[in-house]
């Protein structure tokens, strides 16, 4: 197969990347996605490959964008092909392993940053002592005495030392004592963070303590309440909720799915408690389906929308 074809095929795999990742993609459209899979055996293996199996992105071009422009730049029909052509290699007839980016798998992860892949939780030890465990599609930013997590879950065993364990996340900064923590900042859910046996300074001076957690509003403000005991299910793989919207758990679940999973406005607004396999999301979504008045569609492999019944 030419060079040209294969650019083809893969500018044509970006453009309904995005459209099916917009969550305004319409049936017509999903039609003509199924029948442009359909039409070339290439088509779906490009895709599934660029779905699922993308690694980091390490192009010293590309360390200059933010996520938002490098999503802009795939979805412009006028810069696409030419985004991927100066920007990622391609090698062999359908080589698209070599894409270099991991897209599907935890976003963005940029030199110098941890992060974990689909399906992935992983544990190890960092420069000061501490030990950090990665929920799967996270990613953490590591600094001398500190780290920022950029989007997903950790848990962290902050060692003893001359200063306080910094924290950063999108919701602030806090400094955490020797002991145990979670830190959560799931992409549409709030940030959360819970003192195992270890006491956290938040802003303005209060102290978390052991068997509290902190839930952060976007401007910063947050409300301590006492833990409930679940919040660090998912090291074993379980997710435990007690009245939670459903769109916090779709949200906790893509982290251990690949391809794209919607939910309606209407669907994510609904209210659930109960106990779901991480590991085994396809499980998950059928106990939600017997439970809740949602009706689940699938357009294909990669693609599962969530409607309100």
């Amino acid at each position: 197969m030419s060079e040209r074809p294969l650019q083809s095929i893969i500018d044509e795999a970006a453009h309904w990347m995005m459209r099916l990742q917009s969550g305004e993609i319409q049936a017509e459209e999903l039609r003509a996605f199924e029948r442009w899979q359909a039409g070339d055996p290439r088509h779906a293996q490009v895709f599934q490959r660029m779905a699922g199996r993308l690694d980091v992105v390490r192009q010293p071009a590309l360390a200059q964008l933010s996520e938002r422009q490098v999503i802009q730049a795939l979805n412009s029909p006028s810069s696409r092909r030419r985004f991927i052509q100066g920007s990622l290699a391609v090698v062999g007839a359908v080589g698209v392993s070599a894409l270099g980016v991991r897209l599907a798998a935890s976003g963005f992860a940029w030199p110098g940053e941890l992060y974990t892949g689909v399906g992935e939780r992983r544990t190890l030890r960092l420069e000061d002592g501490s030990r950090l465990t990665l929920d799967a599609r996270s990613r953490v930013t590591p600094q001398p005495r500190g780290l920022r997590l950029q989007q997903g879950s950790l848990l962290l065993e902050a060692s003893a030392g001359d200063t306080p364990f910094l924290l950063q996340s999108r919701a602030g900064r806090a400094e955490a004592q020797p002991g145990r923590l979670l830190l959560s900042a799931r992409e549409n859910g709030p940030v959360r963070l819970t003192a195992l046996d270890g006491r956290v300074r938040l802003a303005g001076g209060q102290w978390l303590l052991p068997g509290q957690t902190a839930r952060f509003a976007a401007d910063g403000s947050f409300v301590v309440a006492a833990a409930s005991g679940s919040e660090s299910a998912w090291l074993d793989g379980r997710l435990e909720v007690d009245d939670r919207p459903l769109g916090e758990v779709i949200d906790s679940l893509r982290a251990y799915r690949h391809g794209v999973l919607r939910v309606s406005p209407e669907a994510a607004a609904l209210r659930t408690s109960g106990l779901y396999p991480l590991d085994d999301s396809e499980r998950a979504l059928q106990l939600l389906a017997r439970t809740l008045p949602i009706r689940i569609r699938r357009y294909s492999g990669l693609w599962i929308s969530i409607e309100r019944a």
